[in-house]
């Protein structure tokens, strides 16, 4: 069966990407109970109806006058950063090739958005894709990168004023099993430059984001530093791809990470922690100044799996997004930081099924 690639945005999302302003949550509106929160209260309920119209293979749908409203279902005012005015229209496109297809990462560019993939054949056997979209979710071009018949995966994209760049993996070059890879191309997605990184063992890319004033940083995991268990790993670069430092981070056990943003002179990551965990695994933020030096790591629990895949820079702060294990059911997870990590406040959100 063939997996088509699928970009969906949602309304939450959008909002907070937005970053229009709102203003901080009462505090009687959220319990304080250092995270462990029910899955009664939160950030906005269910997305409300819309009108659905279809045009080929892609679907257009408005958000109606009911989406102008992002409140919290327990009462409290609007979440600092998420938008309370009207929200943009929304989308479901499906591109597929006929291949085995999956997407991972998106970016803003001057003319729509462009999307970290993969395609291939459901095995081990992957190629790399940049894959750009006008705003109204029409195909503008597709491109595959790597050398093939091995395992090349784009993880996650940034739009530069002159092209692109992904970060990702590849077996198929490098130092060992699998390396962080780092891909730079002009606007048209033609490759210009790549390079690798990592040792032996296997070493991953996940997150990217853009250095000042050029280059990058790369986040991901790294278990050639230690060999026995992954580490989080983030690797700086200029604006050639050429490394200016690369760092392990955690502890004995299994540590990753999965999103980096920028954070003033630093970058700020977040991922998953075994070592500094209370129970099992945590959400995990990780902030470090220029250099790659750690400023402050925060681990966050609620269950006995939890971890943080999405993040968010703010105003004054940053909002994490992942799961939590309630009562054996993984739920979707928000939370809500200062800039130095500090929580102000987390929210699940979910039934009683997985989300």
């Amino acid at each position: 069966m063939n997996h088509a690639l699928q970009l969906t945005f949602a309304l939450l999302f959008a909002a907070l990407t937005i970053g229009c302003p709102g203003r901080a949550p009462d505090s009687t509106a959220f319990a304080a109970d250092g995270g462990h929160n029910d899955a009664t209260g939160g950030i906005a309920s269910d997305v409300p109806a819309v009108n659905d119209t279809q045009t080929g293979d892609s679907q257009t749908a408005d958000a109606g006058p009911g989406a102008a409203d992002v409140s919290t279902a327990d009462g409290g005012s609007t979440p600092s950063g998420v938008c309370s005015g009207p929200l943009p229209k929304i989308f479901v496109k499906t591109f597929d090739s006929g291949a085995s297809e999956r997407g991972y990462g998106i970016a803003r560019h001057s003319t729509g958005y462009v999307i970290a993939a993969e395609v291939g054949d459901g095995s081990y056997k992957r190629q790399a894709q940049l894959r750009s979209i006008s705003n109204a979710g029409i195909p503008q071009w597709a491109k595959t990168y790597g050398k093939g018949g091995g395992d090349e995966t784009a993880r996650a994209v940034v739009a530069l004023k002159d092209g692109f760049a992904f970060a990702g993996e590849t077996n198929t070059q490098g130092a060992g099993s699998y390396d962080g890879w780092l891909v730079r191309t002009d606007s048209n997605g033609k490759e210009l430059w790549q390079k690798t990184f990592g040792g032996e063992k296997t070493d991953r890319f996940a997150g990217l984001a853009a250095r000042k004033p050029g280059g990058f940083v790369a986040a991901g995991t790294n278990r050639s530093i230690k060999g026995a268990q992954e580490d989080g790993w983030m690797v700086a670069t200029d604006a050639n791809g050429d490394e200016l430092w690369a760092y392990g981070y955690g502890g004995s056990h299994i540590d990753e990470l999965f999103a980096v943003v920028a954070n003033g002179d630093g970058f700020a990551a977040v991922g998953e922690n075994w070592s500094d965990a209370t129970s099992g695994t945590d959400a995990w933020l990780l902030l470090v100044d220029a250099k790659g030096k750690t400023v402050h790591s925060r681990v966050y629990g609620y269950g006995d799996k939890d971890y943080a895949r999405g993040l968010a820079r703010t105003t004054d702060g940053f909002i994490l997004t992942g799961k939590a294990s309630d009562k054996g059911n993984p739920k979707l997870w928000i939370i809500r930081t200062d800039l130095t990590g500090t929580q102000q406040w987390a929210r699940i959100r979910g039934a009683n099924q997985s989300e």
